[in-house]
């Protein structure tokens, strides 16, 4: 990768905003210089995407296999929302994934996301939503799955 600002900049805005999504979250300093990062945030605001809502969503982890059915808890308009009920779940001692949570971001629509527990924890998740500590209950997730 050149040293230039302005050829990172041209190189950075070859990538998709799913790209550079994850570029910004995970904020890997082995394989990007740090000056990336901010090269970064400005094509995604230039593309009207919020870094700071990206930057909220936090480092994207390593994807897991789930042996067991998982089903659908609830939807959220936010992704942000969405992950933050999930960490109120895992201080709970309860699994949780969120799924869906980059194609609203990507495309600047209201997708939303779907936040999902193992079949089995469903029950015990739903109690640690509709608590007060955690700010109510989620939106309807209509049919689980």
């Amino acid at each position: 990768m050149s040293e230039e600002p302005g050829a990172l900049r041209k190189q950075l805005d070859q990538y998709s905003t799913e790209e550079l999504i994850s570029i910004l979250r995970d904020r890997d300093t082995d394989e990007w210089r740090p000056e990336a990062f901010d090269v970064v945030e400005g094509i995604l605001g230039d593309r009207g995407v919020s870094p700071e809502a990206v930057a909220a969503l936090g480092p994207q982890g390593y994807d897991v296999v789930e042996g067991e059915p998982t089903v659908t808890l609830a939807r959220y308009f936010s992704p942000a929302e969405a992950q933050a009920m999930k960490m109120a779940l895992e201080q709970a001692h309860i699994d949780a994934w969120v799924a869906d949570e980059v194609l609203g971001t990507m495309y600047g629509v209201g997708v939303g996301a779907r936040l999902q527990v193992r079949r089995r924890d469903l029950g015990r998740a739903r109690e640690v939503l509709d608590s007060a500590a955690v700010g109510g209950p989620p939106s309807d997730p209509g049919e689980a799955g």
